[in-house]
C-alpha cells in the first residue's frame, strides 16, 4: 500500500497493467476517499432498524494499517460490485 510506513519507495511501485479500463491506482485512491467520507459521516439510519442494529466498521482514523488496507479491499470490492449491477439493472429484458 501507498501508505505504509516500511522502507518502499513510492517511485518504485509498478505500473498494473489488467487490460481493461479499469485502473487500481484510481479505483485505490476513489476507495480510501470513500472510507475516509464514511468515517466523516459515521453510523446512518437504514430503513426502519434503528442506529444499533446494523454492524459497526472500524474508523479509517482508529484503524491500524493492516485494519485500513482490508477497509480499502472492501470498499473496491463493494464499488466493482455496485457498478455489476447498475449494468445488469440497465440492461433491457431479453426474450420479450
Amino acid at each position: 500500500m501507498v501508505d505504509d510506513q516500511g522502507e518502499v519507495h513510492h517511485s518504485d511501485a509498478p505500473t498494473l497493467v489488467t487490460g481493461r479500463k479499469w485502473n487500481p491506482t484510481a479505483a485505490t485512491h476513489q476507495a480510501k476517499s470513500d472510507v475516509r467520507h464514511r468515517d466523516i459521516i459515521g453510523i446512518v439510519q437504514q430503513g426502519r432498524g434503528g442506529l444499533g442494529l446494523g454492524e459497526s466498521r472500524p474508523s479509517w482514523h482508529r484503524a491500524a494499517p493492516a485494519q485500513r488496507q482490508r477497509l480499502v479491499v472492501e470498499e473496491v470490492s463493494r464499488q466493482e460490485q455496485e457498478t455489476r449491477c447498475a449494468k445488469a439493472v440497465s440492461q433491457a429484458k431479453q426474450g420479450q
